[in-house]
């Protein structure tokens, strides 16, 4: 019956690929009663692909009734039941779930859920997370909470000590979020922080906290950074937990390929506890960056976004050179992303180096015209040569204004920029404008993520260049509003 099966489930794909719905409806029914779980599963995942929900929520029903004690089947028709707007009784299905693996305070508390992207890593967290709660106030870090989750059950089954505490980043922090916590009876315990990863990281203690879990932006060069921050946060035996390890997707949306080259960078600083669709890290040792086989990690890579944290993760080292090499291999591996810039940037305006009219000569002729309006209006030009007093500095400039012509990848609202420009350019002039653009620069407020394209802002740097007698500035900046 087996090959009987497999050759349904091939005919059905072929009917859904025809159109024929009703077709691999029937050759479902046929099989049903010899169909093993996990094959009823594949079916599932079959219909709701081809946007056959009726079907997926017949199948669905059909296993809960045959196998009712499967979590993974109430956690599948739970999660369909939200898709299809019926929200209650998804509820009495993830409930259900996580009674099942034994998690019964989630239905008993009341807590509510939109989706269930954890209960089915229960098993792993009994075994590696949940045994903490006997070492005493256990101090967790959570990035990226969503609708709690995984921070209830945390609540419940580990910071059971008054003394423990859970800090939860997350940069919108959803009403349902702050219910769930409050069921849990231990809210107090909980510190909210609404920010990127990055913004929050950065004011954490460092050996402070006993776990740690990572379940932030799944962009591989955000896991990445994020690893790379959360490490010197977590004592020496403490836990990291790494999400979605194993997903399979688009490259962007794919965290492995960050964390290998996290793992590669941080070599003989952990021991694998478990590896599986989740990744269990423990901290054995603090990193050595200067003893670091960073070499061998930009070798493992040509992605411009990864080579370019991995340049950040130098520079926060003070390893100048080898973050600048890294920079610009990533600008010459891709020169239309503005991430590697910014990074340059940074770097310029900690080493403050010589920059001279040949330095310029590979960049675009729209960031020379710019850096024209900026003071740059004779041959020979160089950083000694500005003007003393106009509080700002040629390089970082360059580098922002590089970014801005590639149009791509920026991590403050430009709209903040505009307003800075506008107010100061108006009331005090061009030089202080670029001061407060500069501040920007090294003091960005937290906000998106892409940079999208914006004739306003080019519309302004052409005034601007009217301004400062630039016609040549003006028309570049002008023909890049209208286009």
């Amino acid at each position: 019956m087996a090959d009987s099966v497999v050759s349904c489930f091939e005919q059905a794909q072929a009917a859904i690929a025809a159109g024929q719905v009703d077709r691999a409806g029937q050759l479902y029914l046929q099989v049903t009663d010899f169909l093993k779980p996990q094959e009823h599963r594949r079916w599932g995942e079959l219909f709701q692909q081809a946007g056959q929900w009726d079907w997926a929520e017949t199948l669905l029903r059909r296993l809960t009734r045959q196998h009712p004690t499967m979590p993974e089947a109430w956690t599948d028709l739970g999660t369909l039941l939200v898709s299809r707007d019926q929200l209650p009784e998804a509820q009495t299905c993830f409930a259900k779930a996580h009674r099942l693996r034994d998690w019964p305070e989630s239905g008993d508390r009341g807590y509510w859920f939109s989706r269930d992207w954890f209960s089915n890593q229960l098993p792993n967290w009994v075994n590696w997370v949940q045994p903490l709660a006997d070492q005493g106030p256990v101090q967790a870090l959570e990035i990226g909470s969503f609708e709690g989750m995984s921070a209830c059950w945390l609540l419940d089954r580990v910071l059971l000590n008054p003394e423990a505490r859970l800090t939860c980043i997350e940069p919108e922090i959803r009403p349902t979020l702050r219910d769930n916590l409050d069921r849990t009876g231990r809210a107090p315990q909980v510190t909210l922080l609404s920010q990127l990863s990055w913004e929050a990281l950065a004011q954490l203690p460092v050996d402070h906290y006993d776990l740690a879990y990572i379940d932030g932006c799944h962009a591989p060069w955000v896991a990445f950074r994020d690893a790379v921050m959360t490490w010197p946060l977590v004592k020496v035996g403490g836990l990291v937990v790494i999400d979605d390890y194993r997903y399979v997707g688009l490259p962007e949306d794919c965290p492995q390929f960050g964390v290998d080259l996290f793992m590669l960078l941080f070599t003989h600083c952990f021991e694998v506890v478990f590896s599986g669709y989740q990744l269990f890290l423990r901290k054995v040792r603090d990193w050595q960056p200067l003893t670091a086989p960073w070499q061998r990690v930009a070798e493992a890579t040509t992605d411009p976004l990864l080579l370019d944290a991995l340049a950040w993760a130098l520079a926060r080292s003070h390893q100048w050179d080898a973050a600048q090499q890294l920079c610009e291999r990533a600008i010459g591996l891709a020169p239309q992303v503005a991430a590697p810039y910014l990074t340059l940037a940074e770097i310029w305006a900690q080493r403050q180096p010589e920059f001279s009219d040949q330095d310029l000569a590979h960049y675009g002729p729209l960031t020379r015209s710019l850096v024209q309006i900026f003071g740059h209006s004779h041959p020979g030009f160089a950083l000694k040569t500005l003007p003393v007093g106009t509080g700002y500095d040629l390089e970082p400039l360059v580098a922002y204004l590089q970014a801005l012509e590639k149009d791509t990848y920026w991590h403050e609202p430009i709209a903040n920029l505009l307003t800075v420009l506008e107010r100061q350019g108006k009331q005090q002039g061009m030089p202080q404008a670029m001061a407060a653009w500069l501040d920007r620069l090294h003091h960005p407020p937290a906000g998106g993520l892409a940079l999208p394209h914006r004739p306003d802002l080019w519309r302004l740097i052409g005034d601007l260049a009217i301004g400062s007698n630039n016609a040549t500035a003006a028309a570049l900046a002008y023909r890049c509003a209208l286009h």
